[in-house]
């Protein structure tokens, strides 16, 4: 317990400090998994566990939880890659056609020229092949949009497990 304590104490001050290397993100977050299953494991099998104990366990639990927020799933790639954003209600219908700022495994940041609210869904193109995702906005401000990925896995078909410069 104490390990993990220090270790997620450490993590939470490189992100703070930004002072996170390329392949800290992916072990950031085996570490975390590993902390959070661990402490439950604890938690339910340890019989006569004092309330000290299951205290520590559940800010461990929570410490841990907290640092996964600021833990990007992916690697983001700088990349032009022209698309075509449509919306899904069939009340509100239009199309943009665009370009992407940055991509990641599960999402991208966008040009975009109109304003998007949080968790609205649309679907969207890859000009350049023609392939299609549905995707939610996750994020909106003036002149650009971050989508996810609702229902594609490498949507950009890149290997992700090379580190890129531009992340």
């Amino acid at each position: 317990m104490l390990t993990c304590e220090e270790t997620l104490k450490d993590y939470h001050q490189r992100i703070k400090e930004k002072r996170l290397g390329s392949g800290t993100a992916e072990s950031m977050r085996k570490f975390i998994q590993q902390c959070i299953g661990e402490a439950d494991r604890i938690e339910q099998r340890t019989k006569g566990l004092s309330d000290l104990h299951r205290t520590r366990l559940f800010k461990l639990m929570l410490a841990a939880a907290e640092l996964a927020r600021h833990v990007r799933r992916s690697t983001r790639r700088t990349a032009s890659i022209p698309v075509r954003l449509s919306s899904e209600k069939p009340q509100d219908l239009w199309e943009e056609e665009t370009e992407t700022l940055m991509i990641s495994r599960w999402g991208a940041l966008l040009r975009c020229q109109r304003p998007f609210e949080i968790d609205r869904k649309l679907r969207l193109v890859r000009k350049d092949n023609g392939r299609q995702a549905h995707a939610r906005i996750a994020w909106s401000k003036a002149e650009s949009v971050a989508i996810e990925f609702l229902d594609s896995d490498n949507f950009w078909d890149l290997d992700w497990s090379i580190a890129d410069a531009s992340t």
